[in-house]
């Protein structure tokens, strides 16, 4: 059975009438055991017309319009009120059948499987599509990389996915005083995203991320000077720290972050190497004045533990699903 949480919250089935295949899974309409319903497709009503009896709302919201569909909506259990054929747009239908049900959004779950259905899906409590129609919609979509940061870039363009780059914010990078050293990224993260210069575009999804260095309780960002690269260099030698990236993905409809983190120790760093380093990387925009994938990383590094590329600034297997499960929402 899936233990999905928001399913417990379901009032209402709305379908996409071309039909969903969900290879059998188990959705809970009650809180007891015997309160299931297979969804088996919605071409096949059985499902939708248990749901009806036992007292959930049903909803077709579809681009389709004929007397065979209007038939089918009416077998499934489908109040007239509550059938919409030949819609173009689904989001702003979705939202009038929710207000004319009296229904909270979360309390919807979505059956979809096509572009359209696409911001449904992640308006809804609990949205369900086929993995090709998953695919689809992350093909579709125009993902927008807010980074400066050229390392970031070249990791989400490794994903195979495509994306402009688009820097412009509102956003002053300057955390909280007193706030916990692992909860800085992520307010840097979401200060980002929400900081962006406009509004996004219906089929858009903004990515943004920070990276900080964090030793003995201590946040170590981008040194703005050679002596701070130095000294910072000095603090991380010999001693284990830890880099956490957290990354926010946006679009119109929804909104989901998360941090991912990595234990990295040096073995000690003598002076001449540290100096060596400084003087010929540079490494200026780097939080903690290092880049793994330079000399420094190459010859200092004794240990790390987690992701090597959230060292690099991005951790690229967690946004991967991440990303795959928001365009599900």
């Amino acid at each position: 059975m899936d233990q999905n949480p928001k399913l417990l919250k379901i009032k209402a089935i709305v379908y996409d009438i071309d039909g969903v295949l969900t290879d059998g899974r188990i959705i809970p309409i009650g809180p007891r055991p015997e309160d299931l319903v297979r969804v088996v497709d919605a071409k096949d009503s059985f499902a939708s017309r248990v749901a009806a009896l036992k007292g959930f709302i049903v909803g077709v919201i579809s681009g389709g319009e004929t007397p065979a569909l209007e038939s089918r909506c009416a077998h499934m259990g489908c109040k007239p009120e509550n059938v919409h054929l030949g819609t173009r747009g689904k989001l702003n239908t979705f939202r009038r059948f929710c207000e004319h049900n009296g229904l909270q959004a979360e309390e919807v779950a979505y059956f979809g499987d096509d572009i359209p259905d696409i911001q449904v899906l992640r308006a809804c409590g609990a949205g369900f599509a086929p993995a090709d129609a998953v695919q689809e919609a992350k093909d579709a979509a125009d993902f927008v990389c807010s980074s400066n940061s050229p390392r970031r870039r070249e990791l989400l363009a490794g994903l195979g996915i495509d994306f402009t780059i688009d820097t412009k914010s509102s956003f002053e990078e300057s955390p909280e005083p007193g706030v916990d050293p692992v909860q800085v990224p992520m307010d840097m993260s979401v200060g980002k995203s929400h900081g962006f210069h406009r509004e996004l575009e219906s089929d858009e999804i903004l990515i943004t991320a920070d990276t900080v260095v964090i030793v003995k309780g201590e946040v170590l960002g981008k040194p703005h000077s050679r002596e701070e690269a130095v000294e910072m260099l000095e603090k991380l030698s010999g001693l284990s720290h830890q880099v956490v990236t957290a990354v926010t993905i946006r679009s119109r409809e929804a909104e989901r972050s998360f941090s991912v983190s990595t234990d990295v120790v040096f073995h000690v760093l003598p002076k001449e190497n540290i100096d060596y380093y400084v003087d010929t990387y540079k490494p200026y925009d780097k939080a903690g004045a290092y880049a793994i994938q330079e000399w420094i990383g190459y010859t200092g590094i004794r240990e790390i533990r987690g992701s090597y590329y959230n060292v690099m600034g991005l951790p690229v297997a967690k946004l991967y699903r991440e990303l795959e499960e928001f365009i599900k929402l």
